[in-house]
Order: structure tokens, then sequence, then C-alpha cells
């Protein structure tokens, strides 16, 4: 199966290894291609384009480019996303290759600019373009509209947009004035401002590191400070800096060979949070509050200093990247965003220096008393038999008197679920026993306040009721979706036999993709040997189509080896091997 191109008709082949052929089903004459750009074609060896081979025969030509080697652009788009800086560098190689084409006396209105006839040797940074050295291409566009074309395309690849960078390469794309030295400096520019994105956010986290760890003109000390550290039996990689942590008792009691944190100069036990710096005169931070006598955290103060400064840090740099966006693109409606989204890192940060600051409350100090929850007693025999029972409801094996709390007990109102979800699952008339053990003895306990409660449950429940389904019966009816259609399950599929059953494969896409793994797969077989996006079986009207994608162990129908990317008409009974797989196709 051959598919058009500008008014040829183009087909992959094995003719001087793995070829993709162009020629014309009236015939390809000479005199129809430039004559000087073929022999330019043919003593140059041209970076970025693959190479061709002419084949004349009864006064028409054929046009094999060799694409031993390579992957088609398209099928490597479709295996994964891709980045900004992957998507500019596309763009970019298809631009040098434009402009490089004039040193070759070449015309960049005749490069083949569609993803299906660009090629890659490798990974993406290699790519590979195809030219026609005829007179006439019928219905091509012009470079600017090919261009806009595939970068309208490749964006749905990306995994994340950064930057207005793509807007403005679409305006620029849709001026009349474009050239191509131009579009090199702005995808260039794009670059530039991505590298110093990145170098921002590598500068910042080293910021934070460096604040972390104290100043860098003592890296002497700071190793040996380290190795003493270790000495000890605590490691710094293990230490997270600025906050208290309890080593445990073998890291305490591990004893130090020659006691080096003392000859240091510190008279105390390291028993608090360590900083590396230019001496450890104190194991404690000057601007963090030491632990009081008692145990407890210090009195509440203002955040520390190596707190302070990533938050501002953050708000600085969340400031400049919002601001950034504006000078990309200078709109009044941007401006009020950009205004606006400033008082809200300013008014966010803010807020988390002030939250920050209130960590330092005593955690001693008792809760609220309408927050505390009593500790959970342990079962007894009497909660074990209560249990055993089959009845249901919050059982303590006595009343007991818990710190700083003492309030009596009572039955969960959740147990006035129990007759409506007995009745919906067809158990009505079992209704649980509700019992309360205070300890002389098992009594019913209803009390006033919980007869409410379990009338506000109960309207609770009325109020919900046919909302949400907890379970639902064996022999229930299953409701179809609107969406489904009887004519899912009719018309072209394919039969997969295999452990003495048979299963059928609905082919209800137009592009219908056997591989691996990954979001374009529309069937995923795992076997050793199957390439992530091995085989695709287009539908269009009544004729179905197979083609290999390039596989590493190829696909065969009937016995015989597909050629890659050459479609292969199926017909009813056909029979699709993948590796050691067959499929049977079903018309």
């Amino acid at each position: 199966m051959s598919q058009p191109l500008y008014g040829l008709r183009v087909e992959f082949v094995k003719q001087y290894g793995h070829d993709m052929a162009i020629y014309a089903e009236e015939g390809l004459k000479r005199d129809m291609l430039s004559e000087f750009q073929l022999r330019m074609l043919a003593a140059n060896r041209i970076p970025s384009l693959l190479e061709l081979k002419v084949e004349a025969k009864d006064g028409n030509c054929t046009l094999y480019y060799n694409i031993a080697g390579k992957r088609m652009l398209s099928q490597l788009l479709r295996m994964e996303p891709i980045s900004m800086k992957q998507y500019y560098t596309l763009l970019l190689q298809i631009a040098e290759v434009l402009a490089d084409s004039a040193m070759h006396m070449l015309q960049p209105g005749r490069f083949v600019l569609k993803e299906d006839f660009m090629f890659c040797a490798g990974g993406l940074d290699q790519l590979y373009l195809t030219y026609l050295p005829k007179e006439q291409l019928e219905g091509k566009n012009s470079v600017s509209a090919d261009l806009l074309h595939l970068a309208s395309r490749w964006i749905h690849r990306v995994s994340e947009l950064q930057g207005g960078g793509f807007q403005e390469l679409m305006r620029y794309l849709q001026e009349e004035t474009f050239n191509v030295p131009e579009l090199k400096q702005l995808l260039h520019r794009q670059l530039d401002r991505l590298a110093g994105a990145a170098a921002e956010a590598a500068a910042s986290a080293a910021g934070r590191s460096y604040e972390a760890y104290g100043p860098g003109d003592e890296q002497a000390g700071a190793a040996t400070q380290k190795s003493q550290l270790s000495d000890t039996g605590i490691f710094p990689g293990s230490i997270r800096l600025g906050e208290r942590q309890s080593y445990s008792d073998s890291a305490r009691e591990r004893p130090a060979p020659a006691n080096k944190l003392h000859e240091a100069g510190s008279s105390r036990p390291l028993d608090g949070p360590l900083h590396f710096g230019s001496g450890l005169t104190s194991p404690y931070h000057p601007a963090e509050p030491k632990p009081s006598v008692d145990g407890g955290e210090a009195e509440k103060g203002d955040a520390p200093r190596f707190r302070r400064l990533p938050v501002a840090l953050g708000m600085i740099l969340a400031i400049s990247l919002l601001w950034k966006l504006y000078a990309d693109q200078p709109e009044e409606e941007l401006l009020y965003v950009c205004a606006g989204g400033s008082l809200v890192i300013v008014a966010a940060g803010f807020g988390l220096l002030r939250m920050k600051a209130g960590g330092g409350q005593s955690k001693s100090a008792s809760p609220p008393a309408q927050m505390y929850a009593p500790p959970i007693p342990e079962r007894s025999a009497e909660a074990a038999a209560f249990a055993a029972d089959g009845t249901r409801g919050t059982v303590w094996p006595q009343a007991g008197v818990y710190p700083e709390r003492s309030a009596p007990l009572r039955a969960s109102p959740l147990i006035a679920e129990a007759p409506s979800y007995l009745e919906s699952i067809g158990l009505a008339g079992s209704t649980p026993n509700l019992r309360h053990s205070t300890g002389a003895g098992d009594e019913n306990v209803v009390t006033a306040g919980q007869r409410e409660t379990d009338q506000q449950t109960l309207t609770m429940e009325a109020r919900l009721d046919g909302r949400t389904t907890m379970l639902r019966r064996p022999d229930a009816t299953v409701v179809l979706s609107q969406t489904f259609s009887p004519k899912a399950m009719t018309g072209k599929y394919l039969e997969l036999r295999g452990g003495g059953k048979t299963d059928k494969i609905w082919l209800d896409k137009k592009s219908f993709v056997i591989g691996r793994q990954g979001a374009e797969a529309a069937y995923v077989l795992d076997e050793m040997g199957v390439s992530r996006l091995h085989a695709e079986i287009v539908t269009e009207s009544e004729i179905v189509t197979v083609k290999d994608l390039g596989s590493s162990n190829g696909t065969w129908v009937n016995g015989e080896l597909l050629i890659p990317y050459q479609g292969r008409r199926l017909n009813d009974g056909d029979t699709i091997r993948i590796v050691t797989t067959e499929f049977i196709f079903k018309n």
C-alpha cells in the first residue's frame, strides 16, 4: 500500500537495504526533476539529509532514500513525551538544515517538512530530512506554514510548558516577514532562556544548601568536623540540620576514640542538632532556642534566620519568574495578573514565616479539652465476649478515668445506620443489640442526647438515600453506560487463541497500535521481544491495513515479513504474528 505525497506515491521497499521509494503513477520523467540539484546531491554528502539514489527505467525515475538504521520521527514522538528543550531543539535542527541548504544551492521549499518523512538515527538529536529535487510539488505549503503545523502538533507532546516562548514562536511563524535566519535566532533565545531558568533553579538549591551548612571559606574545618562526627558514630548524612532529633541509644552510647568533640571546645553532650561551620564551640545554632531544663521546647520566638532566608529567596524567585512572563509578552491583562500574583506571593511568604515562627510553642502544654482523645485500652475478656456475641458498638472494659479528663462513655451513634443498611441488603429484622459496658455489668444505656444524635443520623441518611451504594446484591442488574453502543461489539476484530480459549480484540480505533507499553499502545502484548510500539492496524472505511513500526523483531503476515512502515492490506482470515503470538484477522 502506497501513500500520496505532493502528487507522487511513497512506498517502503528493500531495494538497496531499507529504502523509501518515491515515484509517480503516470511516470516520473527526467525532465520533471532539477538536473542541477540532482548533481549537487550526488556530488556532496550533505549532513542531515537522507542519502538519495535515482533509478531510471523505461524513461521513468524512482527516487530511493536510504533509511536503514533510522526510526521514523512520528513513531519516536508517540513513544514518550518530550521536554521544552527537545521541542525547541527539533525545530532548531530543521531551521539549521534549511539555512545550510543555500550553501549547496538547494531550495528550502523542496524539503518535505512532515514528521512521517523525517527520520532519526539514535535519538531526537540526529534528525534527517527528505529533499525532493522536483520542479513542481503539487499542494506544497510554504515553509512557514509547514513549520507552524509541526510546532502546533509537537507542542501537544511536551510534558510541561515553560515560559511564553511558544506564543512568541507561533506569532513569528505567522508573520509575512518570516525568514529562516531570524527563526534560528529566536529558537536560540528560547533555549538560552530555558538554560537560564535551570541555572537559577540550581543556584537557588545551592543557596539553600549553603545557608544550611554555613560559610564555605572553612572547607577544611567542615571536613574535620565531619570526620569527628564519624568517629562518634553519628554521621552528618543522617542528620537533618535545624531540627532536634532523638538519636538512638546505640549512637549515643558509642564511645569516641579520643573524645574529639570536647577537644574542639564543646562542653555538653551531643543531644541537639549539629551545624557545620567554623567551629564546634556549641552544638546549637546561635539563632535557635535551646531546650529548657525540664526537657520541653523553648519559648516561642521569631523564625530562625536559616528558615527565613529560603522563604525570602523563594518569594524573590517566584516574583521574578512571574514578571519575566510579562517581559516576554507585555500585555495589559498580563500586567494585572502579574501584579495580583506578586501580592499573593508576598502574602503567602509572610504567612509562611508567621506559621514557622509560631511553631515553637511548648509541646508539653495541654491541648484543648475538646481536642483530647483518650487512649484505647486493651481488650479485656468481657470485651472479647461482647465482640464474639456479634453485637456492634464501642466497648470499653471499664469506666476508666483518663489523664486531664473524665467523662462518661456512650455507644457510637453509627449504630443508627444498621436497620436501613440491613434492609438495603435484604437482611431486615436482624437488628443488632446496643450495649455499653460500664464495669458493673452490661446495660442498655440510652440517654436523651444519644436519641437526639441518632435522630440526626437518620435524617442525614434520608438525605443521602439513593446517592451512594456501598454494596450491591450478587443478582443485581448491571446498568450500562449511556455511551455504550452495540456497534462497538460488531465489525472487525483480531482473534487470539491460547490456553484453550479464544479472545476477541475489537479494532475500535482508526489507528490500533500493538506494543509492549506506552499510552499509545491500544493493546499491550507482554512478551519478550515485543517493541514498545510494534505494529499498527489502520482502518479506513472498509480497508484495513497493517504495518510494522520499525520494530526490532519484525511483524509477519501469513508467514511473510513486513517491510517496516510499509502498509499491507488485510483480508479475512489473515494471520498476524508478533514474535510468537499469532492474531487472526476477522472482518
